[in-house]
């Protein structure tokens, strides 16, 4: 049995914006690279599990070591500055409708350099895309092509009349998905 996305996510929410734990993140070698882009890198954190509880796992966006070495502060401010929207849209999201990935934290390390902690998907479209014309599979089937139009609509909808915000980056890599095309699905922003 599923247990509603709002009232874990919200429930989340209010324990990574209460908690006097902090977020430990630890350096990256220890931890599985998903992706990158410009300036950043995209990782997977395995939380360790408490007594009694299965937590799931964070996607970690850092800035790229040879970043660092430049002191370059725009990536950083960067990353705080999609923080802050995302903390904003998390908190306007009333529904899994929404479409947006979940907020999960920031910290700054003693560098004064940023760490951004999210909601961890499974692949993007534009990963399932490659891999289909990789693998000689042809396009996405109607009935999946139609659901991640309909779920990047709904997030834009979100975005755009809600939480009063223009994506600016819409491409297939940054749709993020859950799940996977054989079973239920759900792209998020």
């Amino acid at each position: 049995m599923d247990t509603p996305r709002r009232k874990l996510r919200n429930l989340h929410l209010e324990n990574v914006q209460n908690s006097s734990t902090p977020i430990n993140v630890p350096p990256s070698p220890m931890m599985k690279t998903l992706g990158h882009g410009t300036g950043i890198r995209v990782y997977r954190l395995d939380r360790s599990p408490r007594l009694g509880e299965i937590r799931s796992p964070w996607a970690v966006k850092r800035i790229t070591q040879n970043m660092r070495v430049k002191k370059d502060t725009l990536f950083n401010e960067r990353i705080v500055h999609e923080a802050d929207i995302l903390r904003t849209s998390f908190k306007l999201a009333q529904t899994e409708a929404s479409n947006i990935v979940g907020f999960r934290g920031v910290i700054t390390n003693d560098e004064g350099i940023n760490t951004l902690a999210l909601e961890m998907c499974t692949i993007s479209l534009g990963s399932i895309l490659e891999e289909r014309h990789d693998e000689d599979l042809g396009p996405l089937p109607a009935k999946n092509t139609y659901k991640m139009i309909m779920d990047v609509a709904q997030g834009l909808d979100f975005l755009h009349n809600e939480a009063r915000l223009m994506h600016g980056d819409i491409k297939s890599f940054n749709v993020l998905v859950k799940g996977s095309l054989r079973s239920s699905t759900k792209a998020y922003m």
